[in-house]
């Protein structure tokens, strides 16, 4: 099995998480998030540059304590792509894919693959992406939240176009894609966690063109969701409890069930925490959001979570499921333990899977 990090391209600024801070020796692969898919592209762009969304943080800015450059390998560019470069010189051999979309970026992407000819520009624009960043690129991963169903039901952001055609869409575009990359490069598709939301889906694609399948199995509750019950974030299992309305396995078995292959699936480890408020307990009411966050409301990065002493650090067996609750505070935590990432890596072991998935990098 093998470990796919999430690396945020933003990580770079307020968060102060940089390529060189990556333990890079036992990372399998880095999904590099995000690059953007639109309709249009500016004229006076490179090819190879059109798809970037943040020219700065990719080529421009320097590290001045980052990856040191191999004696006589000076990178041809800065930012985050020279250090993944010189990271590479250095002899790591991990794989690096750029992550196009993202729940902010998918905006458009319905509407780019239903149009023919925006959809071989952009297949063109991938493709001249990765042959030009080769020497670290080795594919591309496709994050699109989400496409829609036969009904033509938005799932994702407010704002995004959907269409009841964009299974078929997606089809052909990922058939295409193949085809453009060859089967020297990788392809990956970040879905859904939630098997009601699955019917925008291309399985036999997925299954005929893609390399890794990145299973977002998390984010399932939160009180700054509008949950009014406690529920774990990122089980591994449904609770008998029924705290909790999703799991990463139930995800696991519809994908299986709809031809796509053991190896294929990955399963998410998220490295921060989903929080909720004036709360007895795990599957008791709640209302608002946790006093402290990291860089949103209800939400504190892994690293982060030093919890106040009232809190119990608690592991759910039945769920497979980490969790804290500070009867004093009267809040829980939701998030991913020691124990409970043991659980999903002999999960994925047991059950064949490809791997896991971590969002993101700089949270741990």
């Amino acid at each position: 099995p093998k470990l796919v990090v999430y690396f945020e391209q933003w990580g770079v600024y307020a968060r102060n998480y940089t390529p060189a801070d990556l333990p890079i020796s036992i990372i399998d692969e880095v999904s590099y998030a995000f690059a953007g898919i639109k309709g249009t592209y500016p004229d006076d762009v490179p090819m190879h540059e059109s798809l970037l969304i943040d020219r700065f943080a990719d080529l421009e800015k320097q590290f001045p304590n980052g990856v040191p450059s191999v004696k006589g390998k000076t990178p041809p560019y800065a930012g985050n792509f020279g250090e993944f470069l010189k990271l590479k010189q250095h002899g790591n051999a991990f794989n690096f894919s750029l992550s196009l979309g993202g729940y902010t970026g998918s905006g458009a992407i319905s509407a780019v693959l239903a149009n023919t000819k925006q959809r071989k520009d952009l297949l063109h624009r991938i493709d001249e992406t990765v042959q030009y960043y080769g020497d670290f690129m080795t594919g591309v991963s496709i994050d699109w939240e989400y496409p829609a169903g036969p009904a033509g039901i938005n799932y994702g952001a407010p704002n995004n176009t959907v269409s009841k055609d964009d299974r078929k869409h997606f089809s052909h575009f990922l058939h295409e894609l193949r085809c453009k990359l060859g089967h020297n490069k990788s392809i990956s598709v970040a879905v859904t966690g939630n098997v009601a939301r699955m019917d925008g889906l291309p399985f036999k694609a997925l299954a005929k063109h893609v390399d890794q399948v990145h299973l977002m199995s998390y984010d399932y509750g939160s009180s700054a969701f509008g949950d009014t019950t406690t529920v774990h974030a990122a089980n591994l299992y449904k609770s008998e409890t029924g705290t909790t309305p999703f799991s990463a396995d139930e995800g696991v078995e519809a994908l299986l069930k709809n031809g796509i292959h053991p190896h294929q699936i990955f399963i998410g480890v998220p490295t921060y925490s989903r929080g909720f408020a004036n709360t007895d307990g795990l599957g008791k009411s709640c209302s608002g959001t946790t006093t402290d966050m990291s860089w949103e409301a209800g939400v504190l990065d892994y690293k982060a979570i030093s919890p106040h002493p009232s809190f119990k650090e608690a592991f759910d067996v039945k769920a497979g499921a980490g969790y804290a609750y500070s009867a004093e505070k009267r809040e829980l935590l939701s998030y991913d333990t020691p124990e409970s990432v043991r659980a999903k890596a002999k999960y994925v072991v047991d059950k064949g899977l490809g791997g896991i998935i971590v969002w993101a990098a700089s949270g741990d």
